[in-house]
Parts: C-alpha cells; structure tokens; sequence
C-alpha cells in the first residue's frame, strides 16, 4: 500500500472522528453531568493525534494534544465546563476539519497558522502543565481484603511485592499498546495485583504518561528492570521494593495464591480479547469506493435494459419453457436490482448529524435560543441523494432559524416558551423519502411576501385578490426574492429558497409548505429512494413514448370529451368533486399534428404535484416498465419539461417527463 493509500484513509476516518468532536462537543455542552460524551471526545482527540501524528500532520498532531490537556483537567475536576471552553474546542474541531480538507486538495496541512488557537486553549486553564513529570504514589492504592490476602499468602511463599512505575516518552503515539508490552513482560515473571490507574483506563488510554503496577514475583529488581529496558519508548522505569504491611492488609492464612490468581489474570488479560472481539465485528463490513457502487448500479441498469429487450422478444412465444425461463431472469434482475439498491443506501443522519453544531452556531449569531430536536435519522436513502440534499437543508434551517423563530423577549410577550424548537424529521413513504423541517416561529408573513412581490413587479395589483396561499407561498422561491431587511452573513440576498426549490427538483423531488401565524411553519420535501432506475408508466403520445414516473401518478382514467369543462380559459375535468386542470400532452410537448377529428372518448393520467392535481391527456396507454434514466447532457439540460431519457427494449428512446415542470 503506497502511501497516497494511507492518506485516503486517514482523511476517511479523520472525518468521522471530526464529526465525533462536534457532536459530543454538543452534548457535553447541555449535559455536563455525564461523562460519556467526554470520554468519547476524548478518545477521538487522542485518536485524531496518533493518526495524525503516523502520517507526519504535526498541526493536526498539535491540536489534537493540546484538545487532550484541557479535556484531561475537565475529566480531573481541575476545570469547569463553560460556554466559552466549548467553543475554543470546537474551534480546534473546525481547525482540524479545514486541515484535513487541505491535505485532500493539497496533498498536505499547507499554510494555516495555529499558533492563535493553541493559545486560545493556553489562556482556557493550565492545560499545559507537564502532568507526566509527578510520580504515583503507591500509598493511594487501596487493597480489599481479596488483594491483601493475596499479598499475605505470597509473601510467605517468598515473592516479593514491588511497586513497578513506568513513564512514557511524550513523543509515544499508541500508549495504550506501549502499555500492553509492559504488562506482558511483567506478567512473565509473576501476577499483576493491581494498577493505577485502573486496568480499563490503560486501555483506553484514559491517562497521561504514568502508570504503575502491583507485581508480584520472586524475580530480583535487576531482572525486571533489565528486561523493561529492551523495551522502546519508555522515558523512566521506577521499582520499590513495598514494605511488608501493606494498607487493607489482612491476616494471612489458608489463602491459595495460585486459586485466587486465577481472576487477576482474568482481569489483566482484558486488553488482550477486545482487539480480538473488535477485529471480528469489524470484519462483518468494509469500505467500498463509491465509484465501485456507481459502477455496479450501471451493470445493473444494463441488464434491466436487455431483460425488457428479451421480454419484447419472447412475448409472442408459445414455447412455456421460454416464458418461465423470462420470468426467472425477471424474479432474478428484480431480486438483483433491490439487492444493488439497498448497498447504495445510507442513513440520512450522515447529513442530519451535522445540523446540531449549524443550529448551536447560527442561535449565537441571532441571539436566540433554539433546540434542534432530529427524528428518523435512521431513515436510509440513496447515496447520490445524500450528497445532493445537505445544501437545501441547511439554507431551510437557516431560515427558520432567521425568519421563523423570534427572539426570546419576543416569544416571551406571546405566551410562548423562550426557548424556540425546529424540528427535523425523516421516514419512508412507500418509495419515497420524506424530510420535513418545521419550526414553532410565528409563521410566514403572507402580506409581507406580497407586498416584497409588488415592489419587484412580480405580480399586478389586480391579481393580488385572486392569489390563494400557495400561490403567495410559492412566491418565496423565485430567485431573488427575500424579505429580510437588510444583508446578513445569515440571509437577504434572496438565493436561498430558491436554491432549495431548484435543487429539489433536479433530484425529481417536490417541497410543500404550510405555515399557520404564530404557530410555525412546515416545509416538507419529497424525495424518490433512488435516482438511477425508477418504475414508470409508459404513453404513446402522437407516435412517440413517453415515461411517467411512477410515484407520481395517482389514478388513470376513460373520460368522455363531454366531460371537459372551461374555467377562467383553462380546460378542467371533474374528479372526486373537484376540477382538475386539464394539460393536453401534444400541445404541451408541441407535438406536430392536427386533430383530424376529435374521438368521444379519452385517456388522462391523474398526476400529484406536493397538493396539487392535475390531469395529463395522453394518447395510447404501454404499460409500466423499470426503466433506467439516462441523463440528457448539458446540450439538452435546459429543456425542463424532459428530465432524462430511457433505452426500451427495442432499442427505441423514451423521455421521462418532469412533472414538476409541467405546468
């Protein structure tokens, strides 16, 4: 393995453990009571300064080290947890992700100076003191009276109890395995009764450079001490002889030494099983390029085409072998099909988890108080979704966050909590994912937005009365539109829903939006679970195929022409007791043909877009098919109407049509 090998790994795993900083960073925040979230901090710190530290990142490696010395004296209680230390740390977080992001572009740390933020982290408390340099001191250790019975029975056996205290190098990278060496060797010559600190905080590193060990042996302190010193990287090697009469020491008596040691080893020999039980787990899963998936989808999609192909081949055969044959290569590519899919499919919470820390900064900056509350981010969705649908997201939390929610003197005045809530949901609808953002805010302001769209010309005093509120909504996203007041670092420049409306959409999503005053306001996202092979229903529309995505079609219906009525000039059917308006297919897609002669009856394909329906004309009705969309390049990409094409088994293409685009 080369070393640009070692670097995509490091850069792959140092992002997750940046994302560990930032969300326990959070939790630690709001809940200092409990250590977990520190301890994990912890570790990822120190995790981040042996990695980092391998490869050669010495800015990495600084920052991590010095994260470890403030943390250290929290978890010692030489240190409170504020606001302020917080954000020092997540700083150092935010330092470290831009570092890691100029070793991908750059290839190395590049110029980024941290003096100013080691410094920061000085200033934070005497996080720098050499703690390394204080000996333990073995009168601390307190035996029960297993461990002094123990002492007692061997002592009379003639071993002699020494208190064996090993320092590190400050340079060691991996304490913790430096630390397993030692117990090995001194293992070799007798039992280990106890150490300081305990054996699991050795093992996850939870100490500085220090520790010491209870040995008992019947070795000589020379023997000892020249086997420790073939080992590398330890600075001191310290050995005392304990003075017969030790603390908690019981009375010696009948005590089997070699009965009762059987638990010590028990104990001791921990750091050698968890690798073992870790390595086994993480066999069950591996990292697979992307690239390697995208590839797999395509073979995939490949083979769906020539499945459709031998299906139009074989539909007129007689012979029941063939057919049966066809419709095992179907349950095959079908079973094979789903299989590839769900590979492909990540929790959306690898982008959820990274809105808490944008919520936290976002309320300093506005001076409110808001809680993000995340539901469903278990919620699996496509990866090529995950990658698209973090921008949308976040301009909607900073809008709810800017626009929606008040300030906490304000929601004081209304009855309501001071504290604000937005709320991020995710779940599965059939073969949809669905993501809402909604907040407790005092809603959107539906006069203002009509008001902002007058002053820009976008609608005409006398439509204004026949604007219903969706119409007024959808206002909000044409591009350049905004309400704010002035500029902010947060919004006013009027790029934001708009940005989330366009980007929706390309991915062959809807975005609905209700809002009630006072109450809050809801934005709801539709997505499909992938974007590479959908089911569709295929149309002939004046001799040519078209593709409708399935999830959006609701109902196919035989009208009679007599059916169609005009309102305000647009054609409208009636269904379930309401008008639908009418959209004609061949005129929309300016299909060359005249109506020689119109027939009585017709087909219409009944089509949702977020609340609102409308009815598609069509010619003749194909059937439904999987179809794999293919992309129309950027020569063809501002044809809205169309948004990718498919390969029919018979060779023939087909449009998918956009129904966002539509009307």
């Amino acid at each position: 393995m080369d070393s640009n090998t070692y670097i995509t790994l490091f850069i792959e795993e140092a992002k997750e453990h940046i994302q560990i900083l930032n969300d326990n960073l959070l939790k630690l925040e709001t809940a200092n009571e409990n250590n977990e979230p520190l301890n994990e901090v912890f570790r990822a710190a120190h995790t981040l300064k042996g990695m980092a530290g391998t490869l050669g990142f010495e800015k990495i490696t600084n920052i991590a080290h010095a994260m470890e010395n403030v943390l250290d004296d929290i978890r010692n209680h030489k240190m409170e947890i504020t606001g302020p230390t917080i954000d020092i740390l997540l700083e150092c977080t935010d330092a470290m992700e831009a570092l890691v992001q100029d070793i991908l572009e750059l290839g190395g740390e590049g110029p980024r100076d941290i003096k100013k933020l080691l410094s920061k982290l000085n200033q934070s408390g005497d996080s720098f003191t050499n703690n390394a340099s204080s000996r333990l001191d073995p009168g601390v250790l307190k035996l029960d009276e297993y461990q002094s019975n123990i002492i007692n029975a061997g002592i009379h056996q003639g071993l002699i109890p020494y208190w064996v205290e090993i320092t590190l190098r400050p340079t060691c990278l991996l304490k913790a395995a430096r630390a397993y060496i030692v117990f090995q060797t001194l293992e070799k010559f007798g039992e280990i009764i106890k150490t300081l600190p305990q054996v699991q905080d050795i093992e996850e590193e939870r100490f500085e450079d220090t520790f010491g060990m209870l040995l008992l042996t019947q070795e000589e302190e020379t023997a000892i001490r020249r086997r420790l010193d073939l080992i590398s990287e330890l600075q001191s090697i310290k050995i005392d002889k304990l003075p017969y009469g030790l603390e908690g020491e019981g009375n010696a008596g009948s005590t089997d030494l070699s009965e009762a040691t059987d638990s010590i080893r028990e104990s001791t020999t921990v750091k050698q099983r968890i690798p073992q039980d870790r390595t086994r787990i993480q066999t069950r899963s591996i990292r697979v390029d992307t690239e390697k998936l995208d590839n797999l989808m395509n073979l995939v999609s490949e083979l769906i085409t020539i499945k459709n192909t031998l299906v139009d081949i074989t539909e007129e055969s007689t012979d029941p072998s063939i057919k049966e044959s066809m419709e095992y290569l179907a349950r095959i590519t079908n079973g094979l099909h789903d299989a590839v899919t769900k590979v492909r499919m990540v929790p959306i919470e690898m982008v959820f988890s990274r809105f808490p820390r944008v919520v936290r900064d976002l309320s300093k900056n506005t001076k409110k108080e808001i809680v993000l509350d995340i539901v469903g981010a278990e919620t699996e969705i496509d990866r090529t979704i995950i990658d698209e649908i973090g921008d949308p997201l976040i301009h909607l939390l900073r809008n709810a966050v800017d626009h929606g929610i008040e300030t906490p003197d304000q929601r004081i005045k209304v009855g309501k909590d001071p504290v604000g809530r937005i709320e991020l949901k995710a779940h599965h609808d059939g073969n949809n994912v669905v993501i809402i953002v909604e907040d407790d805010g005092h809603g959107i302001n539906l006069k203002k937005i009509v008001n902002k769209a007058l002053q820009k010309g976008l609608i005409s005093d006398e439509s204004v009365d026949n604007l219903e509120v969706q119409d007024i909504i959808n206002l909000m996203f044409h591009p350049g539109f905004s309400t704010a007041g002035s500029i902010s670092n947060i919004s006013g420049r009027g790029v934001g829903m708009d940005v989330v409306k366009t980007k929706v959409e390309s991915m062959g999503g809807t975005i609905d939006v209700t809002t009630q005053e006072g109450m809050g306001s809801r934005f709801t996202i539709r997505l499909p679970l992938t974007l590479s092979i959908i089911q569709a229903l295929l149309v002939e529309v004046v001799g040519e195929i078209y593709a409708i995505p399935l999830n959006s079609i609701q109902e196919i219906l035989d009208i009679s022409v007599f059916m169609i009525k005009k309102f305000e000039s647009q054609e409208t059917i009636q269904y379930n007791g309401r008008l639908l308006p009418l959209v004609r297919l061949d005129e929309v897609l300016d299909a060359n043909t005249t109506r020689k002669q119109q027939a009585q009856n017709m087909k219409v394909v009944v089509v949702k877009k977020g609340d609102r329906q409308f009815a598609l004309s069509i010619g003749n009705l194909i059937g439904q098919q999987d179809i794999v969309i293919k992309t129309l390049g950027k020569y063809l990409s501002s044809i809205k109407m169309i948004s990718g094409a498919t390969i029919l088994g018979d060779g023939r293409v087909a449009l998918i049509l956009d129904i966002n685009h539509l009307i």
